[in-house]
């Protein structure tokens, strides 16, 4: 995620790490490194200007120049400042104070908008709301279908109107008398998309807007696109009052341009990101988590999140208490690859890698480019005698060779899950002095989204 910003920063921040201290002159070329590397993902020069002004005023200050570990305080300063770029706080979609509350989803033809409809009606349900959905865009056929095979595929409620309802108009007002009288929380409108955002677009979105009066008008933003969706963006913001963004594709080749100055530009929040194609790939924005991610720091928070959805809590807990008990004999090979088996299954290998920090990041991404390697630890696994498998230690050269023979593997394979083994264990009996700690980490080990 925001693969070009992330290298670049992280890059420049390594090297301020290795300062014995910080002067106002590596200060200002660090500033001015981190300035080119937002230039080149694509991020508004006047945001970009912004940031660095401000990023250059904190870190010359008093307190970064005389703390104790003035690089770390400095990284500080870029992550705070990225934080207050982004917004600061979270910004939810609104609650529905007087049922049902609609939500407009605008945007161009290509960004993503009718899956994005999907993806928040899913998103919305999950939360225990009642959500209907209907689209508008009567120029597209294939459109208004894509929608309602995308809601079959989860039974999200699809408004279906009376007649041939060729009138986006009528179809939308149809929807919404359907909504209030069927008592949903939600009406979510997929509006019409085009090529550009021409005059006949915007004054069609303009009478749909007065039609449903919503309470969000969401604009959904193509994040590979850079500055050019910004620019489609301001001729939006010109016709319609948005509430907030929806950043499509944030999982794909995003330079981050768009979603670093959509909110500074546009002056509304960024509610909602895309981090996938599957229909439940969307997350609930939070600018802190986001700047974490950006500077290589992981996001842990919503990796426990999205790990308790798919979690085994029975298994969790029998786990958790065999790992915090008196005497606990630790991690065994086969809690190890139980888990990572599970992360793979339903697909959380890659996403975890995506909020891990550090190397703990690496070494998931290698398992989730590389399924064949989890498959090779259980034939390992599989090869070993009940003895083996409680006590590793005892793995000697002879029955290494006979395992390997029997997993079809090389012996540095077997070497190697022991190796990543003892890591783990090892990890898992720091974490066991803290039970909280201990638990958040099983969650994190369950994958899940």
């Amino acid at each position: 995620m925001l693969e070009s910003v992330t290298s670049g920063l992280t890059g420049i921040l390594r090297k301020v790490r290795g300062q014995a201290r910080l002067t106002d002159k590596n200060i200002g070329e660090s500033a001015d490194q981190i300035r080119d590397a937002l230039i080149d993902a694509d991020v508004a020069l006047e945001v970009a200007e912004e940031f660095i002004t401000r990023v250059k005023q904190r870190a010359q200050g008093k307190e970064v120049l005389e703390n104790l570990s003035p690089a770390e305080a400095f990284v500080g300063v870029v992550h705070q400042e990225l934080t207050d770029l982004f917004g600061q706080q979270s910004a939810p979609v609104s609650m529905p104070l007087v049922p049902p509350c609609p939500i407009l989803l605008v945007g161009l033809q290509g960004t993503g908008k009718t899956t994005s409809a999907a993806k928040l009606a899913l998103h919305l349900r999950e939360r225990k709301h009642r959500v209907l959905v209907t689209s508008t865009d009567v120029r597209r056929p294939a459109a208004i279908e894509q929608l309602r095979q995308l809601c079959a595929g989860k039974k999200i409620d699809f408004h279906e109107p009376e007649g041939e309802a060729g009138d986006p108009l009528d179809r939308a007002r149809q929807a919404l008398k359907s909504a209030n009288s069927k008592l949903y929380d939600y009406l979510i409108i997929d509006s019409a998309g085009r090529n550009v955002a021409d005059v006949e677009l915007m004054d069609e979105l303009e009478s749909l807007s007065k039609a449903t009066l919503p309470a969000e008008t969401l604009l959904v933003l193509d994040a590979t696109q850079g500055q050019e969706a910004l620019t489609t963006a301001r001729a939006f913001d010109e016709r319609l009052a948005l509430t907030g963004l929806v950043m499509a594709k944030m999982d794909g080749d995003a330079r981050g341009g768009a979603a670093l100055s959509g909110r500074r530009v546009l002056g509304v929040p960024i509610k909602l990101i895309g981090t996938g194609e599957k229909i439940d790939a969307l997350e609930q924005f939070h600018p802190e988590r986001m700047a974490s991610r950006i500077l290589g720091m992981g996001d842990i928070v919503s990796l426990v999140e999205k790990a308790g959805k798919h979690a085994d809590k029975a298994k969790l807990t029998k786990l958790h208490r065999k790992l915090t008990r008196k005497k606990s004999p630790g991690l065994s090979l086969g809690d190890m690859i139980e888990q990572l088996t599970h992360a793979d299954k339903i697909g959380a290998l890659a996403d975890m890698s995506d909020k891990l920090p550090g190397q703990a990041a690496n070494a998931v991404q290698n398992f989730a480019e590389n399924p064949s390697a989890i498959r090779g630890m259980e034939a390992i696994y599989q090869s070993m005698t009940p003895l083996e498998r409680r006590l590793p230690n005892i793995l000697k050269a002879s029955r290494k060779r006979r395992i390997a023979a029997g997993a079809g593997v090389d012996v540095n394979k077997v070497n190697q899950l022991l190796v990543q083994h003892a890591q783990a264990n090892k990890m898992m009996k720091r974490a066991a002095k803290n039970p909280k700690a201990m638990m958040q980490m099983l969650r994190n080990m369950t994958g899940g989204r």
